[in-house]
């Protein structure tokens, strides 16, 4: 940081000289043309000053040309500002915590918008695809799928737990009980063995489970 602000200080430095420089030439020019018009010897520089005008506005129009001013007052800002954190901690403390709050409220924000609006879902035709939400008695669904003839209907349960026992324990697992078309709906099949069929649920049939990739493994 201290090695940065001494180049910048140095070369700010170098230019600036460099500008007066240069307005005296023109200053000396300009009385000298002075004097060949006529000009008293000692009137003539402050014509000259007169004729060039306010030399602060000309230095601030000359750094406006030079361009990278917006550069030099951002690094005058962040000078200050460093300076202001470093002399009350508890502030930087507030101002720190604050924007990683900020930061992570809006990157949580953005992960939901970019899963569920920019990204395509991972399904043949999501383009066409219509979710209704809401509680049915039992066999609207049915009774839905028998009478449509301008879409599939598929339904499914969310948040819904089962017991899954192998050795040990009962253990509590999230899941969905689905109408058996419902990846046929979706185009979308099994990684490994066979996704649901026609007629896996109707009554009497065996209970079928589609298990996901991370229970699986």
């Amino acid at each position: 940081m201290r090695s940065l602000s001494a180049w910048w200080s140095k070369r700010r430095e170098a230019r600036e000289q460099e500008l007066d420089r240069e307005l005296q030439s023109h200053l000396e020019v300009e009385a000298e043309e002075q004097r060949d018009a006529g000009a008293p010897e000692g009137e003539s520089r402050y014509r000259a000053l007169r004729a060039m005008g306010n030399t602060t506005l000309v230095k601030e129009d000359v750094h406006a040309a030079w361009g990278g001013r917006w550069l030099e007052q951002a690094w005058q800002d962040l000078r200050y500002g460093f300076r202001g954190l470093r002399r009350n901690p508890g502030f930087t403390m507030v101002a720190a915590l604050s924007l990683a709050l900020g930061i992570g409220g809006n990157t949580a924000v953005f992960t939901l918008v970019n899963a569920f609006l920019l990204q395509r879902l991972p399904y043949s035709e999501p383009d066409q695809l219509v979710e209704v939400t809401g509680s049915y008695p039992k066999g609207a669904i049915v009774a839905l799928q028998q009478v449509s003839r301008s879409m599939d209907i598929a339904a499914y349960t969310p948040d819904s737990e089962f017991n899954l026992k192998a050795q040990g324990e009962a253990q509590r697992m999230p899941g969905s009980a689905v109408s058996a078309n419902l990846f046929s709906v979706l185009g979308v099949g099994a990684e490994l063995g066979r996704a649901l069929r026609t007629g896996d649920d109707q009554p009497g049939q065996d209970g079928v489970v589609v298990l996901s990739d991370a229970l699986w493994r």
